[in-house]
């Protein structure tokens, strides 16, 4: 939308959705991974990070940040059902995400045979 009192012209692309990948497991999904988003968000970033830290228990290694944004909840349940596919693919167990200012972690799509819920 152009604001000729502000001199630019500017569009709201919503809130900000946010998930790293080990990059050492990218080799087989990144296409999928990018595919996905831009089908589904019209676009897509990607940068590869020297994140070093704990997740799971463990110390891990570097990371791709892949980030995309959209305009309301609706398409959060896409995207969550798309990273526990993809947390099953490369043998994680979850996978962080981050919405907006809300935080989760995708559990793979493994098969889950108990009605318990993760703890």
């Amino acid at each position: 939308m152009f604001a000729p009192e502000k001199g630019y012209e500017e569009e709201y692309l919503g809130k900000p959705a946010v998930f790293l990948i080990p990059s050492s497991k990218l080799t087989r999904i990144e296409f999928s991974i990018t595919s996905f988003l831009l089908k589904n968000y019209g676009h897509a970033w990607t940068k590869s990070t020297n994140v070093k830290g704990y997740w799971m228990g463990k110390l891990d290694g570097d990371y791709t940040r892949f980030e995309v944004s959209f305009i309301g909840k609706e398409k959060i349940p896409n995207l969550k059902n798309f990273l526990a596919n993809i947390a099953y693919k490369i043998k994680e167990e979850s996978i962080y995400l981050l919405c907006g200012s809300d935080a989760w972690k995708i559990y793979s799509q493994k098969k889950n045979t108990s009605k318990e819920p993760r703890k």
